[in-house]
């Protein structure tokens, strides 16, 4: 007879590279999971900014975490015992989901106010087509751009 001992979570023998080999990669924008296997290889991406919470949990004597990346799934690195891998990946993920969150929001904001800025501009310049039109069919003009007359925000070139 043969003995083999198995994850109590997975079932999975207990020899690494046996069945597969995990590797969590923490790359600039995204984190990365993959499972290569005899069977199947597996490749999970998930931006930091979409990671559930991270947190450490322990399960008898195992060390694992929680975080989305493989969903209903927590990972136990090496063998699961080493508790103070687990507390540098989670400090890692939480660290770099705050600060690519942050940083995605910025960049989002950014970009809407380019977007702004090209339609304001737009504007003006569909505004300055229709005074040019107006004066052409020689129809008064009357209007004002805020508190401010379209003759003005022609001389000065733009809206500022």
């Amino acid at each position: 007879a043969m003995l083999c001992l198995t994850c109590p979570f997975t079932c999975a023998p207990l020899c690494p590279g046996v069945i597969a080999t995990k590797t969590l990669i923490l790359e600039q924008d995204e984190v990365s999971y993959e499972i290569r296997g005899c069977t199947a290889n597996i490749t999970t991406r998930r931006p930091y900014g979409e990671l559930q919470n991270v947190a450490k949990e322990s399960v008898l004597c195992f060390a694992c975490f929680s975080s989305g990346v493989m969903e209903n799934m927590t990972l136990c690195p090496g063998f699961g015992c080493n508790h103070d891998l687990v507390d540098e990946i989670v400090e890692e993920l939480k660290k770099r989901m705050k600060d690519r969150g942050d940083v995605g929001q910025l960049k989002r904001t950014e970009d809407a106010l380019t977007e702004i800025k090209a339609l304001k501009s737009e504007m003006h310049e569909m505004r300055l087509d229709l005074h040019e039109i107006m004066k052409s069919l020689k129809v008064p003009i009357r209007s004002t751009y805020g508190s401010v007359p379209l003759e003005s925000t022609m001389d000065r070139g733009g809206l500022t």
